[in-house]
């Protein structure tokens, strides 16, 4: 049975809490010291990397924790001036944005918490405010297997990306939106070894469309830059970038609601493919969990279910995997909150974490997938939480 190895869970009361599986219901440890975790966005909330738990948090910390015990192994304090806008980890290293629109990119040492590199990629003067702050910032690390080097892009101010030699920090080179803003805000950023395209949405009179500019990753010339034929009216929370798993076949794709149905496109260098629909199903919300550069995003129905989406790379559309049913909060469970992982294989788990009032317990649930076989399999478990003297739970994140 395959089950979590270490459970990391976030409360509205005190900081943050480890359990492992082998003893659910004890609270390993807690930390205090460094804040509360900013879990409200994936680019700065809590991840497992080997042995430790990377996080930033409301003191504006950046800090790694061993995650067996808790204690912290380094820390890094940002001046009140200075927030942190995202953080990335690859290998030994780990990589923050901060500053007004993302200005200022700093690589640590992962194992020591030394500054190994830090370079002001805008002037913080010239950063953009957007709500939330974030937005328009994010760290790319292109891992594909095909590329000998690991391409290091940083998307700031919401209309500027930045190549950066990983080992270097030095510029290779540097796009700004010819808009700069006015129009159009990039919020994401997806790469093979070839292209980069930059996805985000555009202004139209009574709603937005989403706009993708795709880059020479060698160069950072101009492929081309369209508007996808789109109608949305929530912005962020109706639409997703993602590829499909890495390998010579790898699909780049954006995903988004418009009036209840799903559509998608792949997208090409040239920008000239077609607008999908997945007809006969009504969605509310779709999002990233944590596996959009595998593939798969989850999507929520209207009817309260949970649809595991899977984009194939031989068909080239997404379709959904899996199903949880009855995921919306109601009388018997609270809302329930999903994280997505690679087991050690390389197969994709998903996670769900919800609390039950009929048993006033949390429930864990992880659906283990096999694409190849086209099958899936849930295992989970019931344990107990303290909600009087903790809070609620607010996020968890898993190693697998």
């Amino acid at each position: 049975m395959y089950c979590l190895r270490r459970l990391f869970l976030v409360s509205l009361g005190v900081t943050a809490w480890a359990l492992h599986e082998s003893d659910v219901g004890v609270v390993d440890w807690n930390t205090k010291l460094i804040g509360v975790p900013l879990h409200g966005s994936a680019h700065t909330a809590p991840v497992f990397h080997g042995d430790y738990i990377l996080t930033t948090t409301s003191n504006n910390v950046l800090a790694a924790l061993n995650a067996t015990d808790g204690s912290i192994v380094w820390r890094s304090i940002y001046d009140a001036e200075d927030p942190i806008m995202a953080f990335s980890h690859y290998d030994n290293s780990v990589s923050s944005l901060s500053g007004p629109g993302g200005s200022t990119f700093r690589t640590y040492d992962l194992e020591t918490g030394h500054l190994t590199l830090e370079k002001q990629l805008h002037s913080p003067l010239d950063g953009r405010l957007h709500e939330p702050q974030n937005l328009g910032i994010s760290i790319l690390r292109s891992t594909h297997p095909s590329v000998n080097s690991t391409p290091l892009f940083a998307l700031t101010n919401g209309d500027s990306v930045t190549r950066l030699d990983h080992e270097t920090g030095e510029t290779v080179w540097t796009w700004n939106s010819p808009d700069q803003g006015s129009l159009i805000l990039y919020s994401h950023v997806i790469a093979d070894p070839s292209t980069v395209y930059v996805v985000g949405l555009a202004k139209s009179f009574a709603s937005y469309t989403l706009h993708v500019t795709t880059l020479s990753a060698t160069t950072g010339e101009v492929i081309a830059s369209v508007n996808i034929p789109a109608n949305i009216k929530d912005g962020l929370s109706k639409f997703v970038a993602f590829s499909s798993s890495p390998g010579p076949d790898t699909k780049q794709a954006v995903a988004w609601l418009e009036d209840g149905a799903l559509k998608a496109a792949i997208l090409t260098p040239d920008l000239k493919g077609q607008v999908m629909g997945l007809p006969g199903v009504k969605y509310d919300k779709i999002q990233d969990f944590g596996l959009s550069t595998n593939g798969q995003f989850l999507a929520i129905t209207d009817g309260g279910a949970a649809h595991v989406m899977h984009l194939d790379a031989q068909t080239s559309s997404p379709r959904p995997i899996w199903e949880f049913v009855d995921v919306a909060p109601s009388k018997a469970h609270s809302n329930s909150h999903f994280v997505g992982s690679l087991s050690r294989d390389g197969g994709p788990r998903v996670a769900r974490v919800y609390w039950s009032n009929v048993h006033s317990r949390a429930v864990h649930e992880t659906l283990s997938i096999q694409l190849s076989e086209g099958k899936g399999s849930v295992s989970g478990y019931a344990f107990p939480f303290q909600t009087l003297d903790h809070g609620i739970v607010r996020h968890y994140w898993g190693d697998a």
